[in-house]
């Protein structure tokens, strides 16, 4: 396959998958739930070959959820103290 017919294949893809991207999804969770220990056995190898890349998508999902929680306690303050229109 030369190099443009795979550009072009790859955008094919590209298109097909954002116009059917609720079915992909659902044939994804379909096999991570018939194949949960093979789903599990992979990501520990992809973690165990990868600890910078784990690490680092550890750290974000902390900081994400460090900073939702701030946003959670003052969106409540803001309720508390009858602000709830300022609320995000």
């Amino acid at each position: 396959m030369s190099w443009d017919a795979a550009a072009r294949k790859a955008q094919y893809n590209k298109e097909w998958y954002d116009n059917n991207r609720e079915k992909c999804l659902g044939y994804a969770k379909t096999y991570r739930e018939k194949n949960r220990e093979k789903c599990r056995a992979d990501a520990r190898k992809w973690r165990k070959n990868n600890p910078e890349k784990a690490y680092e998508y550890a750290r974000k999902y902390t900081e994400n959820k460090r900073i939702k929680k701030a946003y959670d306690e003052w969106n409540n303050t803001l309720i508390e103290l009858g602000y709830s229109d300022l609320c995000r």
